[in-house]
């Protein structure tokens, strides 16, 4: 069993890093017909990610369905690439002018695969061939809020903190850094849930395809490229795309990452359902002791984390750094999922506070001592509190 898990990891290796074979050609083939057909105009490359995942097509596009390659005409022509694979969709990334990410709020809170992480792959490929279209890119976050949408400073950060982990984790080419700051400029929009979501769609469509409004992305030629110039860039973008040596990994390290996540999920999925309970316990009052009962709930799943790795190590690797990655994206996982939980707890200890204060504010008797009894009682009030 040992050995066909292996063989299967080592397929999926070299399935996702080593995919730039004859379907790689072809978006190329595609993508430069329409760089031809758009003459000599302007065009804005957009590299569409994500949709997929949300089983749907591009926000900009005008088809029902996720095509490879689509033109939208305008002041600025719009090619929408949809790429089908990591190799695709790392062309279409590092011969993109804007990056379009579209994911779920929830997905984002979570920072989970479907999250800001599905760009690490694609980044880590792109990387190498930045030297050929060296400029800024626009990259775009088109979060689907929930039911209980987040405000919007708060996804924010939630999505620049997530970008900057994101980055932090990837290889640079000969080692050298590269400011995040050089390669992207991020803003956010965000599609509502239910009868918003279609003028919310339109307004950031907009922003892309008419000239006439105060937004338009691409005033005075930003975010965009002449055609002929667009052409010649994926030319060399497809003839240097490759994979760098320093991206293949041995078939025993792909076993036991792979291993390494399914333990995380276990242990992420159990973490899950503890803090569901605890979750409902604590609905309606503060808990006295929710800081203790969260802590034994993350303490037994990393303790339950680490006796799974430990068997897997000492299975396939010992000391192996992949595992402690894991652990560590576990932990700040956990950390996300409780936030939610921890913020309710917080603003019912307030109005349970306040409501406290309140009654002892009202019993109060005018005294001459009255402002060192209300000094005395606000202290009391935020010591409890703490």
């Amino acid at each position: 069993r040992a050995t066909a898990a292996m063989r299967g990891a080592r397929t999926a290796a070299v399935a996702l890093l080593c995919a730039a074979g004859g379907s790689s050609a072809d978006l190329v083939g595609t993508l430069s017909g329409a760089f031809k057909g758009v003459g000599e105009g302007r065009v804005a490359t957009v590299a569409c990610c994500g949709a997929s995942k949300l089983g749907g097509a591009p926000l900009l596009s005008t088809s029902q369905s996720c095509q490879r390659v689509e033109v939208v005409p305008g002041a600025t022509a719009l090619a929408l690439v949809c790429g089908e694979d990591v190799a695709e969709h790392s062309i279409a990334l590092a011969s993109s002018d804007v990056v379009l990410l579209e994911l779920r709020q929830s997905d984002l809170e979570a920072d989970g695969p479907h999250g800001m992480a599905q760009l690490a792959p694609l980044l880590q490929r792109s990387l190498p061939l930045r030297g050929l279209k060296p400029q800024k890119k626009l990259l775009v976050l088109a979060v689907q809020q929930d039911d209980e949408p987040v405000p919007k400073k708060q996804l924010e950060a939630f999505a620049f903190a997530a970008l900057d982990r994101v980055w932090a984790g990837l290889r640079m080419p000969d080692g050298k850094p590269i400011p995040l700051a050089d390669v992207f400029e991020t803003s956010l929009a965000l599609i509502p849930v239910g009868a918003g979501a279609d003028k919310a769609t339109a307004a950031l469509a907009a922003r892309f395809r008419d000239a006439a409004r105060p937004d338009y992305l691409f005033r005075q030629g930003a975010w965009s490229t002449p055609a002929d110039k667009a052409l010649s860039t994926l030319t060399a973008v497809g003839q240097a795309d490759h994979v760098p040596g320093e991206t293949a990994y041995a078939a025993s390290d792909a076993l036991l990452a792979y291993h390494s996540a399914q333990v995380a999920e276990r242990a992420a999925k159990s973490f899950a359902k503890g803090l569901a309970a605890l979750r409902k316990a604590s609905e309606a009052s503060p808990l006295p002791d929710f800081g203790e009962r969260l802590a034994a709930l993350v303490a037994d799943t990393m303790a339950k984390f680490d006796s799974d790795a430990q068997a897997l190590q000492n299975g396939l690797a010992q000391n192996s750094p992949t595992t402690g990655a894991a652990r560590a994206a576990l932990l700040a996982q956990l950390a996300r999922g409780a936030a939610p939980t921890c913020r309710r707890q917080l603003a019912l200890l307030q109005l349970s506070t306040r409501d406290k204060f309140m009654q002892k504010l009202q019993a109060l008797k005018p005294s001459l001592e009255v402002e060192k009894e209300l000094r005395t009682m606000i202290f009391q009030a935020a010591k409890a509190f703490e």
